[in-house]
């Protein structure tokens, strides 16, 4: 399942903390957490984050559909269900558009 690779990885990253600990500057953060996850494990995490997301925004568009399906002409069930879907494509849009500056981000690392 999603949420078993997650904790995986967020226990593979918690469980290497002393990893690149760097206390050569003036302030010395040996005592604060490392983490060590390459782009890699960020990449996985971002996809299962960003494939959750999909799956709600599909969740969310069906509902809507059907709402506005069974609204039997009464015009303000049928507004709130064209909202509902107005809501979750543009939800879906700042989505992609997230991913997409996140992807561009860590592939740059």
């Amino acid at each position: 399942m999603w949420w078993q690779t997650l904790t995986t990885y967020v226990a593979a990253v918690t469980e290497n903390a002393a990893c690149g600990s760097d206390t050569t500057g003036p302030i010395d953060t040996s005592s604060l957490p490392q983490a060590c996850a390459g782009t890699t494990e960020l990449h996985t995490i971002l996809q299962i984050v960003f494939g959750v997301i999909g799956a709600l925004t599909l969740l969310f568009v069906t509902i809507s559909g059907f709402r506005y399906i069974t609204s039997a002409g009464n015009p303000q069930q049928a507004a709130q269900a064209k909202n509902a879907l107005i809501y979750s494509l543009v939800g879906l849009a700042v989505s992609l558009t997230a991913e997409a500056i996140v992807t561009f981000i860590v592939g740059n690392l």
